[in-house]
């Protein structure tokens, strides 16, 4: 499959997107829940637009990864207990089915970063090594 079209990245952006903006809804979610989900919203269109900048979806990526613990502890420590407005526990749970889709988004991006770089998109151990894709040589030689 062709990870490097972007179309799956766009998917995924639409995906996020809704759900951030149905679990910011309620009062329950504090201001550092759309910090840093703007944030990785908006690395996610940096790396649409920069199709061969690869740093933009190693930033979205690291992100992505940070706010999987990030969500965990902000729904843990703010999830709406009262049962005095419905649209509370409907907002929450759009931001608890977010987390639940981050992991695999988390592994379509990193195969599009791995064919960014030109290496095996099933191979995730080499995504923030930087290292040269091969038949890319990192020192071109004109002395001679």
């Amino acid at each position: 499959m062709d990870y490097s079209s972007g179309n799956i990245i766009k998917v995924l952006f639409g995906i996020h997107f809704t759900l951030i903006s149905l679990g910011i809804q309620g009062y329950w979610s504090p201001d550092s829940y759309l910090f840093y989900n703007l944030l990785f919203l908006l690395t996610v269109l940096w790396s649409i637009h920069n199709k061969d900048n690869v740093d933009s979806m190693q930033i979205a990526i690291g992100i992505n990864l940070v706010s999987i613990f990030l969500d965990i502890i902000t729904l843990a420590g703010y999830f709406p207990t009262t049962n005095r407005y419905g649209g509370e526990k409907f907002s929450a749970s759009m931001a608890i089915i977010n987390l639940l889709i981050r992991p695999v988004s988390l592994i379509f991006m990193s195969r599009n970063c791995n064919q960014r770089m030109g290496l095996d998109a099933d191979n995730f151990s080499n995504i923030f090594s930087g290292s040269t894709p091969p038949g890319r040589n990192t020192y071109e030689d004109i002395g001679n």
